[in-house]
């Protein structure tokens, strides 16, 4: 599954954007100076680790 249709790296490349963030969660099919790609691994990591001994993960969620 691709997150972006055919056009819309031209569109966010030609955009007013400075950046759009996005996460690593789905494959780009194409590299673009103004997508920033952040990684969930310390994320679900922390995640597996407390949801293995019990622990709450509503914290983690929390802003």
């Amino acid at each position: 599954m691709l997150f972006f249709r055919e056009k819309a790296y031209e569109r966010i490349a030609a955009s007013r954007l400075t950046e759009l963030v996005v996460t690593d969660t789905i494959p780009l099919r194409e590299e673009c100076d103004k997508i920033k790609v952040i990684s969930t691994a310390e994320m679900f990591s922390r995640i597996i680790r407390r949801v293995y001994v019990y622990e709450s993960i509503n914290e983690l969620f929390l802003i």
